[in-house]
């Protein structure tokens, strides 16, 4: 990082992509230009994420709620009826099916040597 007086007002000039830390440990919070532009601090980012990865799980165990109830009653309608197989899944069974199959399909994606 270069430290070059920009119009003697001794901010720094950015004549370089800063890294992560090197954005932290500015004195004086660059404007955006096309040299800082990829200097972003990343806990703005953390609460985005855990909004999208909350999105997500919401998403995926309505998924899996609703197809278990379309497919299920209709693939093994005996055992819905004698009761050996739920015709409607709880969220907690969804959660916990939903969590099973990412465990076998990240075993399965490693397996394929990526």
């Amino acid at each position: 990082m270069s430290t070059k007086n920009n119009n003697n007002e001794g901010k720094p000039f950015l004549n370089e992509e800063l890294s992560v830390y090197e954005c932290k440990t500015l004195e004086v919070a660059p404007k955006m230009n096309e040299t800082n532009k990829n200097c972003v601090p990343p806990a703005a980012a953390v609460p985005g994420i855990i909004v999208l990865m909350a999105i997500a799980v919401v998403v995926t165990l309505l998924l899996v709620k609703l197809l278990w109830a379309w497919t299920i009653p209709d693939l093994f309608p005996g055992a819905v009826e004698q009761g050996l197989i739920a015709k409607n899944l709880s969220w907690l069974s969804a959660f916990k099916l939903a969590l099973f199959l990412g465990v076998i399909i990240g075993i399965a994606r490693g397996k394929n040597g990526q």
